[in-house]
Order: C-alpha cells, then structure tokens, then sequence
C-alpha cells in the first residue's frame, strides 16, 4: 500500500495513461494480499475467483475513466471502491468460531477502513475534477484527501495489526498456561478460569451442574502396564468428557486421573443422566492391552451449583460426592446436593446415601 502511495507522488509533467493504472494495480494486489491473510487468519476460504472479477472490473473502470473521460476523479472511486470490496469479502465470510481479542481487534480496525473508504468515495462525486498534472493534483482537494488518507490509514492499520500480533502472543502464552499438556483439556487453574466465567455469565439463566470424575484402580494400571498405558486411558477420558461438556460447558483435568466437567443448561436429573451414559460408554471401551486383571472404570459425583455458590463451595461438594461413589464399590455414579446423597449404581434403583 505504503508502495502505491509513493508512486502517486511520483512528480512528472503530463501523468501518461499507463503510470495511474500501475499505480492502481499494486493498491488491487495489495488489497487482495490483505484480503488473503485476513481469510487466512479468519479461518475462511479464499474467494479468488471474486479477487480476480473485483480487479479487473476496478482497472476497466479506472481505465475507461482516464481515457474516456480524462477524470482522475473517477478513476480513484473505481480503484477505492475495488479496493474496498477486495477486503469486505474476507470480512463479510469471516467466521466467529474462535474469534480471539487479535481477530476482532483486526476485523473492528479493517471495517472501520473500508467504512471511511466508501464513504471517501461518495465524497468524491461532490469534488470538482483536476488536470491529470501532478502538481495541479497535489494541490487539489481531492489530492490532499487521498494523501491524507493514505498517511492515516497506514498509521492506523500498521498500529492495528502490531497490537493484534501482541494480543496473540498474550494469548497464546495463556493457553499454554491453563492447557493440560498431555489431554490438551483445561488443567486445575484453566477450569476454574473457565469455571469461573461460565457461572458468572450463566447464573440465573441457565441450571448448572458439576461432574467429578475419578478412574477406577488406575495405579493398578500403571504397575500392570506401565505409565504409557495409563497416560492413555487419561487422554481417552479426557477426549470423552471433552466432547461430553458441549459448547457453553467445559471440562478440564484437575490432577493426576481427577478430572471435572461443568454442564449448563441442565437440571440435576439431566447431569446424573449425562454422568451415567460417560461412565457406560467408558466402561465399553475396548483397550490395546490385557484387562483381564483390571478394566479401566471410572466413579463419578454430580452435584447443581446453586445461585451464587463459591467455587470452593461446589468443588468441595462433588469431591466428597466422587468420594462416597468410591467407597459404594467404584464405577458407579453419586449425587446430590449439600443434604442427601443418592447413588446411582452400576445396576439397579437410586438408593439414599447416609
């Protein structure tokens, strides 16, 4: 862009029909290549088959401006207008999934731009027409607004995608920070972050529900067949209670083979229903090693979260929940609020738990 500006300043005597359409051409490439990293970025297909039409369609139209015409105005709204629609339609097929604070950052500042570009152009139609003379350009109005633009929306844009690059960093380390390296779940410090936000944006919109998970015998599994094989079953119970938690929930790996899952969007009766179909489709899961001995399992404890309720408070509810499934006999289901407990067992009724 900074390349096609400089080439506008490019003082000759008479401007030849050739020098505005090259200088047109590196702002069409430039946009394109802009539109590119932003579909890029935005996790968006490349509409190069539109790139293509846009840009021809933006030189037929300076070009016929020029020489038609001999109206340096009209070929700026061509080009501006070009320009603008090049960056719009990465904009425009932006999908939000995953959108970070660099993405909106990036898509609020290019808005924005093709924004003032339009309305730029419009501006245009009002502003007499200059002799294609260098000089008597530049000192035109519309000459003066070109460069001032020009100087403004590269200041803008540069400052724009510097801090969009910072934010990525900061958020990318932060990732890293709450992330559990072997499951790719949220550790202890990424669920209760995550804990934290959800209950404050959900509460008294929407029933919440904790899930304490805790595998069965796994320091038998690690004797028997070694810490490979029980860094497997770990990472096949994450992936399960992954997908289990849904889009407004979220599941993370608490420590060693702990892990919790919070549900929004269900009643208690609905998170016990959840917490057991987890447990039988983890019970049949087939293993690449001999479980003979020990089948991995795995006790679960479900408990609502109440309006209002300190983490500390649900966390320590489900604990005992998830401890009490582990004395009942293991690969069963316990839950309750903070005055009864009721086991779910692997067979058979719910039955109340002093």
């Amino acid at each position: 862009m900074g390349t096609g500006y400089g080439l506008t300043l490019f003082e000759v005597n008479e401007w030849p029909t050739a020098k505005p359409l090259i200088e047109d051409l590196v702002f069409l490439i430039a946009s394109a290549a802009t539109a590119n990293a932003l579909s890029h970025r935005f996790t968006t297909v490349s509409h190069w088959r539109i790139q293509a039409g846009i840009m021809v369609a933006a030189l037929m139209g300076a070009g016929i401006s020029l020489v038609s015409y001999q109206s340096v105005r009209l070929e700026t709204i061509w080009i501006q207008l070009g320009c603008t629609l090049l960056v719009s339609v990465s904009l425009v097929s932006k999908r939000w999934a995953r959108f970070g604070s660099g993405d909106r950052l990036l898509f609020a500042t290019f808005s924005i731009v093709c924004g003032l570009l339009v309305l730029q152009c419009f501006a245009y139609f009002f502003l007499p027409d200059t002799h294609r003379d260098i000089a008597a350009w530049r000192d035109s109005t519309s000459g003066f607004i070109f460069q001032l633009t020009g100087g403004a929306i590269g200041v803008g844009l540069t400052s724009a995608i510097l801090l969009a690059l910072s934010l990525d960093v900061i958020e990318r380390l932060h990732r890293v920070a709450v992330t559990d390296v072997l499951t790719g779940i949220l550790n202890r410090r990424g669920f209760e972050e995550e804990c934290l936000r959800l209950t404050k944006r959900l509460q008294g919109r929407s029933s919440l529900s904790l899930i304490m998970v805790d595998l069965d015998h796994f320091k038998k599994i690690n004797d028997t067949h070694g810490h490979e094989t029980g860094d497997l079953v770990i990472a096949r119970m994450a992936a399960l209670l992954d997908r289990e938690s849904g889009q407004d929930g979220c599941a993370g790996r608490l420590g060693g083979e702990e892990f919790a899952v919070l549900l929004s969007a269900h009643e208690l009766a609905e998170s016990v229903a959840r917490a057991n179909e987890i447990r039988q489709t983890f019970a049949r899961l087939t293993w690449p090693f001999d479980t003979t001995w020990v089948h991995p399992t795995a006790s679960f404890g479900v408990t609502p979260i109440l309006a209002d309720e300190p983490y500390a408070s649900f966390i320590a509810r489900a604990d005992t929940l998830l401890y009490l499934a582990k004395r009942a006999g293991r690969n069963c289901v316990m839950y309750g609020d903070a005055d009864s407990h009721v086991l779910l067992p692997t067979n058979g009724e719910p039955a109340l738990v002093d």
